[in-house]
């Protein structure tokens, strides 16, 4: 589970990648843009690039959330069972 990370740090999402791709990680992703987080391409940029980061974590994402966790764990009995069965796995 990835809450409010940028996915800007290089390394990192290499290192996270690798163990998508190599052991299997599955990813539920807590932040305000959702999965989108991952889509690193300048939307100014009239020439789109592959997105190397969304197109090699998005088969190992098992759900996501764009609920603040305060509202999250308060009131919001949606997010917090997908947060959930998240930890039942």
């Amino acid at each position: 589970m990835a809450i409010g990370y940028s996915y800007s740090d290089h390394y990192i999402n290499h290192m996270i990648m690798q163990a998508a791709d190599e052991r299997g990680l599955e990813l539920f992703i807590i932040d305000p843009k959702g999965v989108a987080v991952l889509d690193k391409q300048n939307p100014k940029n009239p020439i789109r690039v592959p997105n190397d980061l969304m197109a090699s974590l998005n088969r190992h994402i098992i759900g996501a959330s764009q609920r603040p966790i305060n509202v999250t764990f308060g009131h919001d009995p949606v997010e917090h069972g997908k947060i959930m069965r998240f930890f039942a796995k």
